[in-house]
């Protein structure tokens, strides 16, 4: 009896030591090029403390990368981190929904990644993304294609003038376009998403008004 007692006790303290480390949802970021830390300098920060206050449960990560200006080997790098982590955390956490973010190279990253993530059985759990800055928008036109399943989920923002993303002429707009009612709209997106709701993913940012296609990228092949 004392040894059920103790098994019984310790599978409890296992399981609730899971519970904790396994939020509700995860928000996943990729910082731009340059950028310090893991959440970077701008962006990243701005878009946690956005999220913390639309979705206090939710957890925020930062995509271990070297985000230099080697941007295809750097992105790269970024993204097989981003769908090894997301395997391991959504086998961990069955219950975890996840979210995804990115700001300059750190679109690149996410976009990347897709293709490998697509190849998850955790794609149900993926409630959307805001991504800001993105080169994609550029290089493909209306950023980058996207499979059926992520149709409606991504919230992709260009701020006016930002020549990353749209064709401006403006660098300081990649900067300092991004402002607290456009991290605000993001999170509440996400926020919606989580709750079931369908969201707008179209952004308040005029930089790029065109939606997003219905079809998938070519992008590296995924062990």
């Amino acid at each position: 009896m004392q040894i059920l007692t103790i098994l019984t006790t310790t599978a409890a303290l296992i399981a609730g030591a899971a519970s904790q480390s396994c939020p509700p949802s995860e928000f996943i970021f990729a910082r731009g090029t340059t950028e310090s830390g893991t959440l970077g300098s701008t962006v990243g920060p701005s878009m946690q403390s956005a999220l913390k206050r639309a979705i206090p449960t939710m957890t925020i990560t930062g995509v271990v990368y070297p985000a230099t200006d080697d941007f295809e080997i750097s992105s790269a790098i970024g993204a097989r981190w981003l769908v090894d982590y997301v395997k391991r955390r959504a086998a961990e956490c069955p219950d975890t929904k996840f979210a995804f973010g990115g700001y300059s190279q750190g679109c690149q990253v996410f976009h990347k990644a897709r293709a490998g993530l697509a190849e998850t059985q955790y794609t149900d759990r993926f409630i959307g993304a805001t991504l800001f800055g993105d080169p994609y928008m550029m290089a493909v036109g209306t950023l980058a294609r996207v499979p059926p399943y992520w149709v409606g989920k991504i919230m992709d923002n260009c701020a006016r003038g930002d020549p990353v993303c749209g064709g401006g002429s403006n660098f300081l707009a990649h900067i300092t376009g991004y402002t607290s009612s456009t991290f605000r709209t993001s999170a509440e997106f996400l926020a919606d998403r989580l709750a079931g709701r369908a969201g707008n993913a179209k952004s308040p940012l005029s930089g790029h008004d065109e939606t997003l296609p219905d079809y998938t990228p070519t992008l590296p092949a995924w062990a």
